[in-house]
């Protein structure tokens, strides 16, 4: 089989969780808000009080559809003190161990062929389609109602390439992932406006086991960017960003002040 190197994506991927850090004097980062504004930071709250119930949804879905392969990723996150994705190292949460990281993509997202880098060969899907609406901005706006199904998505199915083998979506969909070994990709989708679907994964990633193993070894939790800093730091960059623009502002009424006395 014939891989391809090419890595161009279609669509939108996000990331829930634990990773390895790109911040100076930090070896494991939570995910953090996609933009400084007020209005993603409130989002970004509300979506972290939620994580708790997603978690619980995964891990009842994994383990009703495959158990062994759930106690499997349950066990291995515990003896390696792995961090759930809702578990935010603040010393209060009572989140169990399972996957580091949730991933989701929507808004016809594809990818090539590829298998995936994580720490066990094991991990778990859920696929569903959402109502889709626009603001005045054109900012999406997404929300789940029953009435909608994967009948409303053109195409992108699941592939095992290796193998030949593809699924076509019907109603919610589960799959058992062994992404470390096949090679599997998602196929072209064409969505109406009103409607996406929503992939999603959970797994042990291995640069965040990596991570978090560090992190233990060095047994000093300032060394975690935790979600609670992700949110301060959003914070501050928006007041920076907000002072940048009355200063600019400022100077503008100014220099229009100058222009007017000259003439």
């Amino acid at each position: 089989m014939s891989v391809s190197t090419t890595k161009k994506l279609y669509g939108k991927m996000y990331g829930v969780g634990w990773h390895q850090s790109m911040e100076l004097g930090k070896t494991l980062s939570y995910y953090a808000p996609n933009s400084c504004s007020e209005e993603t930071i409130t989002k970004y709250e509300e979506l972290l009080e939620k994580l708790p119930a997603v978690a619980d949804m995964f891990k009842t879905q994994f383990c009703y559809l495959f158990p062994a392969g759930a106690k499997s990723l349950i066990e291995t996150s515990r003896e390696g003190r792995i961090p759930s994705f809702d578990d935010f190292l603040d010393g209060n949460s009572k989140a169990q161990p399972f996957s580091n990281c949730l991933t989701l993509t929507n808004d016809d997202f594809s990818n090539f062929q590829y298998r995936d880098k994580d720490h066990i060969a094991v991990a778990f899907g859920l696929w569903w389609t959402s109502a889709r609406d626009f603001t005045s901005e054109g900012k999406p706006v997404y929300s789940f109602q029953s009435d909608k199904d994967h009948d409303e998505i053109d195409g992108g199915g699941f592939l095992w390439g290796e193998y030949g083998i593809g699924v076509d979506f019907q109603h919610l969909l589960k799959l058992i992932l062994i992404g470390k070994h096949d090679f599997h990709s998602t196929m072209l989708s064409d969505s109406p406006e009103g409607a996406t679907r929503w992939g999603t994964s959970v797994q042990l990633t291995q640069r965040g086991v990596n991570a978090v193993s560090k992190f233990w070894q060095l047994d000093n939790f300032e060394r975690a960017f935790t979600p609670q800093e992700c949110i301060q730091m959003a914070y501050k960059k928006n007041r920076k960003k907000t002072t940048g623009r009355q200063k600019a502002k400022a100077k503008a009424a100014v220099m229009k002040q100058m222009m007017a006395s000259i003439s």
